[in-house]
C-alpha cells in the first residue's frame, strides 16, 4: 500500500506537527508523528502529552491506515530532497520505504494504537476570531512570562475573555505586558485561561497575520483548542490564580507624566547598556527635571557612562533605577513614534504606554538604587 506526493505537499504538515515533538522524550513513542491515511487526505499529528497538532494535506490515493513514523528522520529526509521531487511512501509490516529519484529509505514505524492523543473535556465556549489580531496580542506580551518560576502560573500567558474585548496578560513579578483587542463574540461570562509558555511559542509560529484569516476558539476547564482551518492546535492550561493585574496598575491622580521619542531613547537605552550587559543586577539609574531625563550607569568594574535626553517633563525631580532590558522589551514591541511613562515616585512601579492608545500597557518594576 502506498501513496504519492510531491516534496513541498509532504513537507507542510511535517514542518508543522514536528515542531511539537522535543529531542528528548521521555516515552520513545512520542518522539515519532502519527500518519494517518483516510480516503483523500493525509493526517499528520504530533504531542508531547501537553500539547497536541494535527495537521492535513489533501492526498489523492484511497487507503485507510495508520502509522507512528519517526518525525526527525522523515522531516530531515524531506528536507534535504529537491524542492520538486515525487516522494512514494510504501507502507508494510513494521516498515515505511520511502522513494524518491534514485534514493530509496526504510524507516522503522511503532503501532498507531501506541500513538497518545489529547481527549478534550467539554467545550464550555466557541467563537471566531482573527489570526492576524491575536497573534498581534501574543506578540506584544510574549516577552514578558516567566521562565521555570516556582510560581507556575506566572510561566505562560493569561486570556481574559470579557464582553466586547480579549486581554493577553504576562507577568514575571518584575514587570507586566497588557494588551487588548475587540472581540466581537459575546462571551457568557467572564473567562481567564492561562496558556504555557511552550503552547504560545507554538501558536506565534502558526497564527497567519493575514488579516482575512479567522480560527475556531474553542475552550474548556482545562483545555484551549484553536482551529486555523485544516490545522488544529490543542493545549492543556496551567491551573491556578493568576496575580490580580488590574489592582497593580498605577493610578493616575497624583502622577507626573513623562513623553518622549521612542527611537530616541531606545538608542540611549542601548548605548548606556553596554557597560551593564555583563552585570546581573546592574540597574540604569533614570534623572528626571524638568523636560530632561537623564541616564547613567555604574559598573563593578566602576566603569561609568552617562546620558541625556530631551523629553516633555514638568514633574517632580526623581531618581529611578530600572533594569534597562526591561524597559527596552517594552520600546521594542511599541509601534508608536511617542511614549508615555507614568511615574508616582522613585519607589513605584512605572506604567509605559504608546501615546495614542489605552489597548498596550507595560509595568516596569524599580530597582533598589
Amino acid at each position: 500500500m502506498h501513496i504519492t506526493l510531491t516534496r513541498d505537499i509532504l513537507l507542510q504538515p511535517l514542518l508543522r506537527a514536528s515542531a511539537i515533538v522535543a529531542k528528548q522524550q521521555t516515552l520513545p513513542i512520542l518522539s515519532n508523528l502519527l500518519f494517518q491515511l483516510v480516503p483523500g487526505k493525509l493526517i499528520v499529528t504530533a504531542t508531547d502529552l501537553e500539547i497536541e497538532l494535527v495537521t492535513e494535506v489533501v492526498a489523492e490515493h484511497e487507503h485507510t491506515l495508520a502509522y507512528a513514523i519517526p518525525a526527525r528522520k522523515l522531516t530531515d529526509i524531506c528536507k534535504a530532497l529537491p524542492s520538486d521531487a515525487e516522494i512514494s511512501l510504501a507502507f508494510q509490516d513494521s516498515k515505511v520505504t520511502l522513494r524518491a529519484g534514485q534514493g530509496r529509505y526504510v524507516l522503522s514505524t511503532l503501532p498507531a494504537e501506541e500513538y497518545p492523543t489529547i481527549t478534550t473535556d467539554t467545550v464550555t465556549e466557541q467563537f471566531h476570531v482573527e489570526q492576524a489580531s491575536l497573534r498581534h496580542l501574543l506578540d506584544k506580551t510574549a516577552f514578558a512570562m516567566a521562565q521555570q518560576d516556582v510560581r507556575y502560573y506566572l510561566n505562560g500567558l493569561l486570556l481574559a475573555f470579557q464582553p466586547g474585548h480579549i486581554r493577553a496578560v504576562t507577568t514575571d513579578g518584575h514587570r507586566l505586558a497588557l494588551a487588548e483587542a475587540e472581540l466581537a463574540h459575546d462571551i457568557q461570562e467572564d473567562t481567564q485561561l492561562i496558556i504555557p509558555r511552550k503552547a504560545i511559542a507554538e501558536l506565534n509560529r502558526l497564527l497567519s497575520r493575514d488579516a482575512e484569516a479567522s480560527a475556531q476558539v474553542a475552550f474548556s476547564d482545562h483545555y484551549l483548542r484553536i482551529d486555523l482551518g485544516g490545522t488544529v492546535f490543542t493545549t492543556k492550561l496551567i491551573e491556578g490564580q493568576f496575580p490580580d493585574y488590574e489592582s497593580i496598575l498605577p493610578a493616575e491622580q497624583n502622577a507626573d507624566l513623562l513623553r518622549s521619542d521612542r527611537e530616541q531613547l531606545k538608542q540611549v537605552l542601548a548605548r548606556t547598556a553596554v557597560l551593564s550587559a555583563t552585570e546581573k543586577f546592574c540597574s540604569t539609574h533614570f534623572h528626571l527635571k524638568k523636560n530632561q531625563l537623564g541616564l547613567q550607569v555604574n559598573n563593578t568594574e566602576n566603569d561609568e557612562a552617562e546620558e541625556r535626553l530631551a523629553v516633555v517633563y514638568d514633574g517632580k525631580l526623581l531618581d529611578i533605577g530600572f533594569n534597562a532590558a526591561y524597559v527596552q522589551d517594552v520600546l521594542n514591541v511599541i509601534e508608536t513614534q511617542q511614549i508615555e511613562m507614568v511615574i508616582t515616585g522613585s519607589d513605584s512601579s512605572v506604567l509605559i504606554r504608546p501615546v495614542g492608545t489605552e489597548a498596550y500597557r507595560y509595568i516596569v518594576m524599580p530597582m533598589r538604587l
